[in-house]
């Protein structure tokens, strides 16, 4: 009895389990349903760098406007009995350089010390573009050199005798400062521009008046939109 029973497991034949026989687990996959990708709710960036790249780009439009801006001189007219100031510049987004459209002008009034008339009447005129490049980009407060084109006039008039004089020329003016915004619109930009080879000259039978080196000084506030 033993006998046959080893023989038996000896001789026993091995039956193989394929793996068709058992359930596969990619199919058990296919028969569960997709689930959809998880959307973004309102004003939550969804995920992925088309949304990357969307937030990438509301936060540049936010910061990247064409600027304009018009801006008013003071100190130039300070000793002067009447005079104005005014500049209106434009800056592309984003863009270092800032050009801009100048006009200046003042009148100095002579006075005899003893009678206190009037001897003579100096008006002095500034026009022409201007270009800054700033250090820094966008709205930040930066250090900027510049460049100018200025067509530069002075008349001189003799209310006594009725005498004119004019003088004027078309210079180059180089210089620089410092511009930034303040609050929400607020600007300001101080600057010195100089030309040390320029010199225009007017004459009258009571006064002479000569004007060489002349200072543009740029002390400005002005509105940025």
């Amino acid at each position: 009895m033993i006998f046959f029973s080893l023989f038996l497991a000896a001789n026993a034949v091995s039956v193989p389990v394929y793996a068709a026989d058992e359930p596969s687990g990619q199919e058990e996959d296919k028969d569960v349903p997709s689930q959809p990708a998880p959307s973004a709710t309102a004003g939550e960036p969804g995920p992925g760098p088309e949304s990357k790249d969307g937030l990438v780009q509301q936060s540049v439009v936010a910061t990247s406007e064409d600027k304009y801006i018009i801006a008013i001189g003071f100190f130039n007219n300070t000793f002067q009995a009447s005079g104005f100031d005014i500049q209106v510049n434009y800056r592309p987004n984003m863009h270092p350089w800032m050009y801009g459209f100048r006009f200046r002008t003042g009148t100095d009034v002579y006075k005899d010390s003893y009678t206190g008339a009037t001897l003579t009447e100096t008006t002095e005129t500034v026009i022409g573009p201007v270009a800054y490049y700033r250090l820094e980009p966008g709205d930040q407060v930066t250090v900027y050199v510049g460049v100018s084109l200025l067509y530069w006039a002075q008349e001189e008039v003799a209310p006594g005798t009725g005498e004119r004089s004019t003088d004027a020329i078309i210079a180059p003016f180089f210089g620089g400062g410092y511009m930034g915004r303040f609050s929400k619109h607020g600007f300001f930009n101080a600057g010195v521009f100089v030309n040390p080879f320029t010199r225009v000259k007017t004459h009258t039978s009571v006064g002479t008046t000569v004007s060489s080196g002349d200072l543009d000084l740029q002390l400005q506030l002005g509105l940025s939109f």
